[in-house]
């Protein structure tokens, strides 16, 4: 039996929605499936890779990254 599994997304806080939008699009490739105008927030697909881009400010957790990301869409369902 095959097992099929979807990779996790990666979030991305950026400054500059647009700005980190037009990057991922335009320089690296990446196709927008989804956003959120309201919340500024939006799923991008390269190949297997999927991200997130969020606007807010670019924090460091421990080990290494880490921040907020939008009340929506945590792990694939509505958080409250």
């Amino acid at each position: 039996m095959t097992r099929t599994y979807e990779l996790p997304r990666v979030w991305y806080l950026v400054r500059d929605f647009d700005r980190g939008r037009d990057f991922y699009k335009r320089l690296l490739g990446f196709d927008e499936t989804f956003v959120d105008w309201d919340d500024k927030w939006s799923k991008l697909e390269n190949g297997p890779m999927r991200i997130a881009l969020a606007e807010g400010e670019p924090t460091m957790g421990s080990g290494g990254g880490g921040g907020r990301c939008p009340r929506h869409q945590v792990g694939g369902a509505a958080a409250a």
